[in-house]
């Protein structure tokens, strides 16, 4: 196993970021940055023997400061969208900094992926990794409480990444983290995932109105083209939806078990990403606002449904709905998640 580490760019405001790469005895070779948490690239190997990036991703620094779409990074301190960026907590209306019109979205306009982050590497047995840290001051997109964060890598030798978040408050506030990591199996993010055959272990997912914020209500996935429960490719239904998927799913499981919960695989390459979590819900999203106008760190434009996601959370807009799984950490209490990502092989 190895582990390199090397200067990626400085920040407009003068600040280094390094990236980090580290190599499985699969040859498996994923980089991050301590800029945001991103990951920055993923190489695995096809069913030809065949090695490509599957992950989207920029080689210049400026992209990943000025980039829109939280790209490879980790997000919060709440992902995905909290309605009208407020929420009431007993007897107290706290307003968050707005940044989707008037709603906010994975944190505010300076969430955890525009932070960087102290980064500890390591090398254990059969496995090697980061650990990143971060402190997130009192008010900061208008949450309360200074928290200390904690988000570790780590690839071992069965070919699985692990991801590990953690956190600790001192003041109750909500916290629900994710990584927005973009994946194209192919390795050509010129291609798109229509092709992709997709599986998500759900039932169930949640009603959203025209901004996308939760109503409340949970809809089946039985006659809905969100319906991946036994699997089929991405392209399949989207032309029945609005512009794509987008969508928060309610994991099949009991809480806090750590079950399989979704899976991809390119026909083609025969790659597979195997996502299991013990987060509620996953939200399943089709890179619908890709528009061409941005080229990925191979000068490649990538356009409308060149990538998916697949992100491991807690309920969406939970603050302002009593009946999702709180999301709410107190002082003295730690938040955490872990997710396991396999970079498996289909032969034929």
């Amino acid at each position: 196993m190895n582990l390199t580490k090397e200067l990626f760019g400085r920040l407009k405001s003068g600040e280094e970021v390094y990236k980090y790469t580290f190599e499985n005895n699969f040859k498996t070779k994923i980089s991050v940055l301590d800029y945001g948490c991103v990951i920055q690239s993923v190489f695995t190997v096809d069913k030809f023997g065949a090695f490509a990036d599957i992950a989207l991703g920029y080689d210049q620094l400026l992209d990943y400061e000025e980039d829109t779409h939280s790209i490879g990074a980790v997000v919060g301190r709440v992902a995905n969208r909290i309605g009208k960026a407020q929420y009431i907590d007993g007897p107290f209306l706290v307003k968050l900094d707005k940044n989707e019109g008037e709603n906010q979205l994975h944190g505010g306009p300076k969430g955890l992926n525009k932070a960087i982050w102290r980064a500890e590497p390591f090398e254990k047995h059969n496995s090697i990794g980061i650990d990143f840290y971060y402190r997130s001051s009192d008010g900061e997109n208008g949450f309360p409480g200074n928290i200390d964060f904690k988000v570790t890598y780590l690839l071992n030798n069965k070919n699985q990444f692990m991801i590990y978040m953690s956190a600790e408050t001192d003041k109750r506030t909500p916290i629900n983290l994710t990584t927005h990591a973009y994946y194209n199996l192919t390795g050509d993010f010129e291609k798109s995932v229509l092709d992709h055959y997709v599986m998500i272990n759900a039932l169930k997912y949640l009603e959203t109105d025209e901004q996308q914020i939760p109503t409340g209500k949970f809809n089946y996935v039985i006659g809905n083209p969100v319906n991946f429960s036994r699997g089929k490719s991405i392209g399949a239904d989207i032309a029945k939806t609005a512009n794509g998927f987008d969508h928060s799913f309610v994991i099949n499981k009991e809480p806090g078990k750590f079950v399989i919960t979704s899976k991809a695989i390119d026909p083609v390459s025969g790659r597979i990403l195997e996502i299991v979590t013990d987060q509620p819900t996953l939200q399943f999203y089709t890179s619908n606002n890709f528009d061409g106008s941005k080229a990925d760190k191979y000068g490649r434009k990538f356009q409308k449904h060149a990538a998916f996601c697949m992100e491991p959370q807690g309920f969406t807009d939970a603050p302002n709905h009593s009946n999702f799984a709180s999301i709410f950490v107190n002082p003295g209490d730690k938040y955490s998640s872990h997710t396991q990502i396999s970079f498996q092989v289909k032969y034929d």
